[in-house]
């Protein structure tokens, strides 16, 4: 299988979003970190080397497309899926800045899990 190898990292101000996400992915066989906080997510990300992240846009302090740049800074190939309650953010534009896709809030677990896999399972 090797799900157990992969290791996601969750950047979601709403706390029990963010929890629930871990709980889901650990459920499902993958490891899971959650940050609430996107300043410790760069320092996570770089002690850990995540194999995917999964990130909010709109959080206080800093927004997720100003970390997707800090996470280029450290890697530039890890995968990132936004998601986001910002219906006005297209697809095309966050993959036009290095992110995989964006999934609208809310969403069902089925289809943040399927882009996922997705991710992490193709080769790099």
């Amino acid at each position: 299988m090797g799900q157990l190898a992969k290791h996601i990292l969750i950047v979601e101000d709403e706390e029990h979003l963010g929890e629930v996400l871990a709980i889901k992915f650990r459920d499902e066989g993958f490891q899971a970190t959650y940050s609430n906080d996107p300043t410790e997510a760069i320092s996570l990300h770089k002690k850990n080397h995540f194999d995917l992240i999964v990130s909010d846009i709109n959080m206080p302090y800093m927004s997720g497309l100003n970390l997707l740049k800090q996470f280029r800074q450290v890697d530039k190939k890890v995968p990132v899926i936004f998601v986001s309650a910002l219906q006005e953010i297209l697809s095309e534009e966050v993959r036009s800045l290095g992110a995989v896709d964006i999934l609208h809030k809310p969403f069902p677990f089925e289809q943040l899990l399927s882009k996922a896999k997705e991710c992490l399972f193709k080769s790099r």
